[in-house]
C-alpha cells in the first residue's frame, strides 16, 4: 500500500471549501450583528485611550514646563557673562573665560520631575527624556543619565536632539581628562553635534573651541567661537585673541572692534560694572594701548570696588609699562623707568610677575654689568631715592651670586614695605636658612609660614615656597612638619625630582622605608624620562627672555614715575 503525502492536505481544503460554499451567509452575518458593535466599541474605547494619553502627556508637559521655566532659562546664554579669570593677565589672555564656567542651574524640581516621567510614560517624547536625563545628571546620577540621553542622542553619527548631545558633552568633558584618546572624539562629537541647540551654554562653547584650537583645526574653532560671540558679545574680546593667534587678523580686527564698542556701551550704562572695566582694560593692554588701560582702571571722579582681579590689571598695566620704558643707549646698555615697576609691585604684592621681571634684569648681562648694577642701584640708595624695586633688584642680584648675607637686608626692607609678597618672603626665608650662620632658623620658618599663607590667600601656590618651607623644617629636625610640606610640593609640581628626593631622606630618618622607597621610585623613573626624552628647542617664551637679557637695564635719572 502506498500513501500520498498530499492526501490529507487536499481533503481538508476540500473540506473547508465545501463549508464556506455551503453557508448561507447573509444570514450568518445579520447574526453577527452583536459582535460587530462589540468590537467597534472596544476599538473606540482603545483608540479614545491613546487620545486620552496624549491629552494627560500633554498637559504633563505644560505643567512641566512652567515648573522649569527658570532652571530652562538658566542654560540660555548670559549676557554679559564675561567675568575674568581671578588669575587672568593682561599679558597672555585665554581662550577660555572663568565666567562661564561658572554658570550656574537651579536643579529641576522634585515636583517637575514627576510631571515630565509621568509624559514620559504616556507619551514617549525626545523633550521629556531629556530634561529626566539632565536632573539625574545634575543629581548625581551620572552613569544612568548617560545611558539615557544617548538614546536620543548617540555617541556617532549625525542628527540626535541637540540639548541632549549639550549634557553629555558637560558628562564627557571630565572622561577626556582620564582616558583622552577613547573619550576625546565622543566629546567632540557632542560638542558638534550640541551647538545646534540655540540654548547651549556659553561655557561649553568655549571649551569647543579651546579643543578644536589645540587640535589645530583653526576654522572650526573660530566657529564655536563666534558663536559664543553671537550669543556673548563680549566673548568678541576671546574671539579676537583666538583670530590673532590663528592668524586671522581680518576676523581679530572685526571681532576686536566689536567688543571694544560693546564693553564700552556697558561702561556708559553702568560706569561701575567692575567686570566690563576690566575686560576692557586687559584687551586694551594686550594691544598695548596701555595709557588707555591706565585710565580705565584708575578713573577719576569714579568710585568703584576694587576687587583683587582690578589690583591685578593695575599691577600688570605698570609692569608692561615698565617693559616699553627699556630704551636703548649709545653705550650698548638699556634704560628703564623702574618707577613703573615699584608701582607696579605696590598695587599688588602678590604679582607673580613682578619679581620674575626682577629676577630676569638682575641676570642679564653677566658678573661684570651687575657690579655696575650694583654699584648705580648703591648709589639711589644713598641719594635717597630707593624704592621697593631698587632694594627687590639688589637682592635679587646678590641672590643670582648666592651672596645670601648681602641679599638679606634688601630683602627684609621689601617684606617691612610689602609683608604680604609671597616671593619676597620665601627668598628672605631661604637666605636666612642658607646663610653661613643660620642663627636665624625660627624667624626663616615665620617668614615662610608668612609666604605660604600669602600666596594661598591670593590663590597663586607654588611647589617652590612649601620646598622652602620643608628645607627648614628640615634643619630644624622638624621632620614630620618637613615631610608635610615636600609633600605639599610633589603635589603640586610631581615631575621635580629634588623634592621625591628630599621626602625620601626624611621618610628614612622616621624609619618609613616603604614611603622612602615609593620616592625613590620615582626619582629612578623620572631620571630615566629625562635621560631618554630628546633636547627641546627653545620655546617663543624662552627665546623672547633670551634676547631681552642681552643688554642690562640700568635705572634712569628720573625714578619718580
Amino acid at each position: 500500500m502506498q500513501l500520498d503525502p498530499f492526501r490529507w492536505p487536499v481533503s481538508i481544503a476540500g473540506f473547508v471549501y465545501d463549508w464556506i460554499i455551503t453557508r448561507e451567509w447573509k444570514k450568518v452575518l445579520l447574526v453577527m450583528w452583536p459582535v460587530y458593535l462589540l468590537i467597534a466599541g472596544i476599538s473606540f474605547v482603545f483608540i479614545a485611550s491613546r487620545g486620552d494619553h496624549r491629552a494627560l502627556a500633554q498637559w504633563y508637559m505644560e505643567l512641566g514646563d512652567e515648573e522649569i521655566a527658570g532652571w530652562e532659562q538658566a542654560w540660555a546664554p548670559a549676557v554679559p557673562s564675561n567675568t575674568p579669570e581671578a588669575e587672568s593677565s593682561v599679558e597672555e589672555p585665554s581662550t577660555t573665560d572663568e565666567a562661564a564656567e561658572s554658570e550656574k542651574r537651579a536643579e529641576v524640581s522634585p515636583f517637575a520631575d514627576v510631571l515630565f516621567r509621568r509624559a514620559q510614560l504616556l507619551s514617549p517624547t525626545d523633550r521629556a527624556q531629556f530634561v529626566i536625563g539632565a536632573t539625574m545628571a545634575q543629581r548625581g546620577a551620572v552613569a544612568q543619565a548617560e545611558r539615557m540621553l544617548v538614546k536620543i542622542a548617540p555617541n556617532s553619527g549625525p542628527g540626535g536632539y541637540a540639548p541632549a548631545h549639550a549634557v553629555l558633552s558637560e558628562i564627557f568633558f571630565p572622561k577626556v581628562q582620564r582616558a583622552p584618546e577613547q573619550n576625546l572624539p565622543i566629546l567632540l562629537h557632542h560638542l558638534t553635534q550640541g551647538a545646534r541647540w540655540e540654548r547651549m551654554p556659553v561655557r561649553l562653547l568655549l571649551i569647543a573651541a579651546k579643543l578644536f584650537a589645540d587640535l589645530g583645526r583653526g576654522n572650526e574653532a573660530l566657529s564655536f567661537m563666534a558663536t559664543a560671540a553671537e550669543r556673548d558679545p563680549s566673548q568678541n574680546v576671546n574671539l579676537a585673541r583666538l583670530a590673532s593667534a590663528l592668524g586671522n587678523p581680518r576676523v581679530a580686527e572685526q571681532a576686536g572692534k566689536t567688543a571694544e564698542e560693546h564693553l564700552r556701551q556697558v561702561l556708559q550704562d553702568d560706569p561701575k560694572d567692575a567686570v566690563a572695566r576690566l575686560t576692557l582694560a586687559q584687551f586694551l593692554a594686550e594691544q598695548k594701548r596701555l595709557d588707555e588701560a591706565e585710565r580705565l582702571l584708575f578713573p577719576q571722579n569714579l568710585e568703584f570696588e576694587v576687587t583683587p582681579d582690578i589690583q591685578r590689571a593695575q599691577s600688570e598695566v605698570y609692569r608692561l609699562k615698565f617693559r616699553m620704558s627699556v630704551v636703548g643707549t649709545s653705550d650698548g646698555k638699556s634704560q628703564a623707568q623702574i618707577g613703573y615697576l615699584d608701582r607696579a609691585m605696590r598695587l599688588d604684592p602678590t604679582n607673580p610677575r613682578v619679581p620674575e621681571e626682577i629676577a630676569q634684569l638682575a641676570g642679564s648681562g653677566g658678573s661684570k654689568v651687575n657690579n655696575e648694577m650694583v654699584a648705580m642701584l648703591r648709589t639711589f640708595l644713598a641719594e635717597g631715592k630707593a624704592t621697593v624695586a631698587t632694594h627687590a633688584w639688589l637682592a635679587e642680584t646678590f641672590l643670582k651670586r648666592e651672596d645670601y648675607e648681602q641679599a638679606i637686608p634688601h630683602l627684609e626692607q621689601v617684606v617691612i614695605r610689602l609683608p604680604t609678597q609671597p616671593q619676597s618672603l620665601n627668598n628672605l626665608a631661604y637666605s636666612l636658612a642658607a646663610s653661613p650662620s643660620a642663627d636665624r632658623l625660627e624667624e626663616a620658618l615665620d617668614y615662610a609660614q608668612r609666604c605660604v599663607i600669602s600666596a594661598a590667600a591670593a590663590k597663586t601656590p607654588r611647589a617652590e615656597y612649601y620646598d622652602t618651607m620643608g628645607i627648614i623644617l628640615t634643619r630644624l629636625e622638624r621632620n614630620q612638619k618637613a615631610i608635610t610640606a615636600f609633600e605639599n610640593a610633589i603635589e603640586i609640581a610631581p615631575t621635580v625630582v629634588d623634592y621625591h628626593r628630599r621626602a625620601a631622606e626624611l621618610y628614612r630618618r622616621e624609619n618609613n622605608p616603604q614611603m622612602a622607597k615609593s620616592h625613590e621610585d620615582v626619582v629612578r623613573k623620572l631620571n630615566a624620562a629625562a635621560a631618554a626624552e630628546p633636547p627641546q628647542p627653545a620655546s617663543n617664551a624662552e627665546a623672547a627672555a633670551a634676547e631681552s637679557t642681552t643688554e642690562s637695564p640700568s635705572i634712569p635719572a628720573d625714578d619718580k614715575n
